[in-house]
C-alpha cells in the first residue's frame, strides 16, 4: 500500500491552495503568471511548515520538494543586480538539481539519457538545455536562467499539482454522488416500507 505524508487529501489541498494562491484558476498558465508576486511570503512560510512536518513523516513526493524549493528561490530578490553572477549560480543549481530528480524519478532504466526521459515526459528542452549548458559550458545569462525557472515551475504545477487536484475533486464529486445515492435509497425504501405495511402492524 502506498504511504503519503498527509493525513487526508484536505491537507494535501490546504498546501495545493498556499502554494499557489496567486494563481486564478480561470486563467491559462503561462511563464508571465506563474512566478510568485512580491507579498507572497507568508503564504510560502505556512505551506512550508506543513511541508516541513510532512517530511517528518516521511514519503514526501519529489515535486512537493522541488515545489517549495522553487518557490522559496523566488521569495529572493531575483531582480537584484549586484549579485547577477551569485543568483546565476543559485538558479541554475536549482535547475540541474530538480531536472536530475526529475528524470531519475521517471526513468526506468539509468541507460535512458536524462534527454529522451524529459522527452516522455513533456519536460521543456529548454531546462534540459540549461541543465546541460549550466554543467559543461558557460553559464546561461540571468534572463534565460529566470525564463527557465518559470517553465519548470510551470511544468511541476501542470504535471503534478493540477493532476492531483483533478483527480482529487473527481473522487469528492464521485463520494457527493454515492452519498446522494444512499440516502435516497434510503428514503425510497422507507417510502416503500411505509406503503406496503399496514398501519395496524405499524
Amino acid at each position: 500500500m502506498k504511504k503519503f505524508p498527509w493525513k487526508n487529501w484536505d491537507e494535501w489541498e490546504q498546501l495545493y491552495n498556499t502554494f499557489f494562491s496567486y494563481i486564478d484558476p480561470e486563467m491559462p498558465l503561462t511563464i508571465q503568471n506563474i512566478a510568485p508576486p512580491a507579498d507572497y511570503s507568508n503564504q510560502l512560510m505556512e505551506g512550508c511548515k506543513l511541508v516541513s512536518i510532512w517530511e517528518l513523516r516521511g514519503h514526501v513526493p519529489i515535486l512537493v520538494k522541488i515545489t517549495k524549493n522553487l518557490l522559496l528561490l523566488w521569495a529572493q530578490d531575483l531582480s537584484c543586480q549586484a549579485h547577477t553572477e551569485a543568483l546565476k549560480y543559485l538558479i541554475s543549481m536549482h535547475i540541474i538539481r530538480a531536472v536530475n530528480s526529475i528524470s531519475d524519478h521517471f526513468r526506468v532504466s539509468y541507460t535512458r539519457s536524462i534527454a529522451a526521459v524529459a522527452r516522455e515526459i513533456g519536460l521543456p528542452q529548454l531546462l534540459v538545455d540549461l541543465r546541460h549548458e549550466a554543467t559543461h559550458k558557460e553559464m546561461p545569462s540571468l534572463e534565460v536562467l529566470k525564463t527557465g525557472l518559470c517553465e519548470l515551475l510551470k511544468w511541476v504545477h501542470l504535471k503534478y499539482w493540477q493532476v492531483q487536484f483533478a483527480a482529487i475533486s473527481e473522487e469528492k464529486r464521485n463520494c457527493e454522488k454515492l452519498v446522494d445515492f444512499i440516502k435516497n435509497f434510503r428514503r425510497r425504501k422507507s417510502e416503500l416500507l411505509d406503503k406496503t405495511i399496514p398501519k395496524e402492524a405499524a
